[in-house]
């Protein structure tokens, strides 16, 4: 099972179809401020539980009552559409780490996976000092946040997503990268750069980074 927070934005409106359409996943949840129209669905929305939640009430929302195995966490805004630097991190930070500590279970056994979606270290450079702090303070919170397995996911840039307000460069950009993933034989709609997965092993040792660059399907099912 696995639960989408964020499934109506640039990353996870594509992901929320690529877990509908994977065999692997027999129960999906979509929690978030808004939810997705069922016209947009083209397969696997029978397995499908949507709630509308208000993140200023978290409690209310029982995240945890999902038993979730793979939690995927989508949520951001950007700092155009933010309003001010303060709202950005309350959606930015303090909305993703609540939320997963919500979502979070109580079973000691209960090996559970968490997949955030960041920004990758390159873009940074080209953003304000504190988003970067900002994304920053959200990966150390959910790395140190006591799941089996954390993965910080960390997208190059998007392809074939809807944005809005509109980003004329991404879309030119992403349009390059989709037409040049013909030559390496592979089409995805995330163009990965790298991420980074944090693994509490079950034999009590330190936890272990590892790096990648799967797709964000891939990354959660894999062992």
């Amino acid at each position: 099972s696995c639960l989408v927070l964020g499934g109506t934005g640039a990353a996870g409106s594509r992901l929320l179809q690529e877990v509908l359409a994977s065999p692997r996943f027999t129960r999906v949840g979509e929690y978030g401020r808004r939810v997705t129209p069922p016209e947009q669905m083209t397969r696997g929305h029978e397995k499908l539980e949507q709630r509308v939640i208000d993140f200023e009430q978290l409690d209310k929302a029982d995240l945890r009552e999902g038993h979730w195995d793979v939690i995927f966490i989508a949520l951001g805004k950007s700092s155009r559409t933010a309003g001010s630097w303060v709202d950005f991190e309350k959606v930015d930070r303090e909305y993703v780490v609540n939320a997963a500590q919500a979502a979070k279970s109580h079973d000691p056994t209960h090996a559970q996976r968490l997949v955030y979606i960041s920004v990758s270290s390159r873009s940074t450079i080209l953003m304000a000092p504190v988003v970067c702090r900002s994304k920053g303070l959200t990966e150390r919170k959910l790395a140190n946040m006591g799941y089996h397995e954390v993965i910080i996911f960390r997208p190059g840039g998007f392809g074939e997503v809807h944005r809005d307000p509109p980003r004329p460069l991404e879309y030119t950009m992403g349009s390059v990268l989709f037409n040049a993933s013909y030559a390496c034989a592979h089409r995805a709609a995330l163009y990965p750069q790298h991420h980074i997965r944090h693994i509490v092993p079950r034999d009590g040792q330190p936890p272990r980074l590892h790096s990648g660059t799967p797709s964000l399907l891939s990354a959660a099912r894999s062992s």
